[in-house]
């Protein structure tokens, strides 16, 4: 009965405890949401970054329009995924790799055009094989004794594999603008 007796009393601290840890957890988040809140006035969000005495309440206030921006439900998930399959999720829902073939060197071609690292002045004049060649110049691909086809498979390879580090990107800006330091 003494042993069941102690038990009970062990039993009831622990509950007290986990009571008044659930309190401050619960005042904390309620803070939280409230300071948070206040980021979307502009004026209110200037006022917060003078006069917050924590720095990453100053770092969230004084970044929260970039992190605003980078936000995209695409990339929030409700289920821990490893990242690979999120960026495969996205390429999918985007239509992407939108060219598959390397041997449609005119769709490989004009994917190229569509790439930010590829200078594209001048391009109307030259050829398909032309185009292919000079974008696998522009991004350091070897072009020397090999055919158009090699190139434009090297080529769609490097543009596939840039895509997927677009998205990865995207992926690493979300969840840091989606994180509350």
């Amino acid at each position: 009965m003494i042993a069941g007796n102690e038990a009970v009393d062990v039993q009831v601290t622990l509950e007290k405890a986990n009571c008044s840890s659930l309190r401050s957890y619960t005042d904390t988040l309620s803070d939280n949401l409230g300071f948070v809140g206040l980021a979307d006035d502009t004026q209110l969000r200037k006022l917060m970054t003078r006069v917050s005495q924590n720095t990453n309440w100053k770092q969230y206030f004084t970044d929260y329009e970039k992190n605003s921006a980078n936000l995209n439900p695409i990339y929030t998930t409700s289920v821990d995924s490893d990242k690979a399959s999120i960026i495969d999720t996205v390429l999918r829902d985007s239509g992407l790799p939108d060219v598959l073939d390397f041997v449609d060197i005119e769709a490989v071609a004009n994917k190229a055009k569509r790439d930010s690292r590829i200078d594209t002045r001048g391009y109307d004049r030259l050829t398909v094989e032309q185009q292919i060649s000079d974008a696998c110049k522009q991004l350091s691909i070897t072009t020397d004794n090999r055919s158009v086809y090699n190139q434009s498979e090297s080529l769609l390879n490097n543009l596939n594999l840039r895509d997927r580090a677009i998205i990865a990107e995207q992926l690493d800006l979300n969840q840091d603008a989606d994180t509350l330091s």
